[in-house]
């Protein structure tokens, strides 16, 4: 599976990376180039000395340690240095001697015919050395002079542990700089994310113009797209409010007449059922166009406050309490006359069918909230539970009315992403109808 970053994301990867990979080549180079400028400074001292003691070989090939007193370093070398002369006369060391001679297969500082030369001493320890073969009268003479690696290695690791805590104290430096450059960099776009949210959820009408310049053009066109958007969805309300007026005038003349000539029963029932056929179609139109482009929240509270007391006040006969269980507030993402619409039909069957209660509960779940209706009624049997939501079945002959609230609330519910479930009610026996809906829009992706 591809992995999606986020621009945060993408952003804080790469102030993280790019200024690993830059301290990590500093101290790299870095280290390497102390590295050499000290060894180069070790050379130069050992050619010194290479010079010296080639000037003590006398005329006769012997080596002349009078000509060393005012050398001290070689009269009496320092713990791990040393030098060897051979010629045709004899051999001479001072300090370590060097064992297991070897020369590097490609020469670095070569100055005057004089070369490194790498070995051990007796210990064992890692020697670095330069050598030179001087012409002599007598024949050829050889010059050592070593020095302990260790002095450059010691040199090399204390300077990478400075190096290295202050590059890391850099980088750190840079990583909060990054982060802190991330943050309020892509701050108008969480801006501009939060806002279009807002409007989703009806929290505002449209973007602020409070946005920078690079990112004003971008809400510019959001707040057209908005408007146009608001002017085609209410061209089409009222369009289908014309229709409908269109509609149903010329049906209820045609009742009216039928009425007047004594029609038959099924002539006048087949009219009113293609008359509430087409008001149910076309207000299931107005509602998905205003499900499409609401930005409207209803408190469920609220709403089912409200249809208590219309239930009270039209079907009071019917006997049942309605007892309301729902937190105040308890938010969705619905337009507040389609969940009155939703809630109405509920709580109208539930009345309808119930003995003594219905009871309206509500708990939010993350970002959903489920209503549920319940009645202490004989219920439904299971087998006609999906059934009794299809448009024009009927739920009771002796109750009387179609299916058809069930269905316009289920068409509504499925408008906003959300649901409707019928089951029997573990409380009371009856029926239990749970809508679920969404209590906020989406959230928007981070940036």
């Amino acid at each position: 599976m591809k992995l999606r970053l986020t621009i945060h994301q993408r952003m804080a990867l790469v102030a993280i990376i790019v200024p690993a990979a830059a301290v990590y080549t500093a101290s790299y180079v870095t280290t390497t180039v102390v590295g050499l400028a000290m060894m180069r400074n070790l050379d130069d001292k050992i050619d010194s000395e290479v010079r010296i003691l080639e000037r003590a070989v006398g005329a006769d090939g012997r080596l002349e340690r009078g000509m060393l007193y005012p050398f001290p370093e070689l009269q009496h070398p320092a713990n791990g240095w040393g030098w060897q002369v051979t010629s045709a006369r004899g051999s001479w060391q001072g300090g370590e001697p060097l064992l297991n001679a070897r020369a590097p297969d490609v020469q670095r500082n070569a100055v005057d015919n004089i070369v490194t030369v790498f070995g051990e001493n007796p210990e064992g320890q890692a020697m670095h050395a330069r050598s030179r073969v001087a012409r002599h009268p007598t024949g050829p003479v050889t010059v050592t002079v070593m020095a302990p690696n260790l002095l450059v290695d010691r040199a090399i690791a204390d300077t990478r542990r400075v190096l290295t805590e202050a590059l890391l104290a850099a980088y750190a430096l840079l990583v909060v700089g990054a982060g802190l450059v991330v943050r309020f960099g892509l701050r108008p776009l969480r801006q501009l994310a939060a806002e279009v949210s807002d409007v989703r959820m009806g929290k505002a009408p449209a973007l602020s113009a409070g946005l920078p310049g690079d990112i004003s053009a971008v809400a510019s066109e959001v707040n057209a797209l908005i408007s146009r958007n608001d002017a085609a969805l209410e061209a089409a309300r009222r369009n289908a409010a014309n229709l409908a007026h269109a509609i149903k005038t010329p049906l209820s003349t045609l009742s009216l007449e039928l009425e007047m000539h004594q029609a038959d029963p099924k002539s006048l029932a087949l009219v009113a059922e293609i008359g509430q056929r087409v008001t149910h179609h076309l207000r299931r139109a107005r509602h998905a166009g205003a499900a499409l482009g609401t930005r409207a929240n209803a408190n469920v509270a609220e709403t089912a406050e409200r249809m208590r007391a219309t239930m009270a006040m039209i079907g009071g006969n019917t006997g049942a309490a309605i007892v309301l269980e729902i937190p105040d507030p308890t938010p969705v993402a619905v337009d507040p006359e389609d969940l009155g619409e939703m809630l109405g039909n509920l709580i109208e069957n539930a009345c309808r069918f119930a003995a003594t209660r219905v009871t309206v509960a509500a708990q939010s779940a993350g970002a959903r909230v489920r209503i549920a209706v319940e009645d202490d009624g004989p219920g439904i049997p299971g087998d006609q539970l999906e059934r009794v939501v299809q448009p024009g079945v009927r739920l009771d002959e002796v109750a009387g009315g179609y299916g058809l609230g069930l269905s316009i609330v289920r068409e509504l519910a499925d408008l906003y992403g959300g649901s409707l479930s019928l089951a029997r009610s573990p409380r009371f026996g009856g029926l239990r109808a749970v809508l679920d809906l969404p209590c906020r829009a989406q959230g928007h992706q981070p940036v």
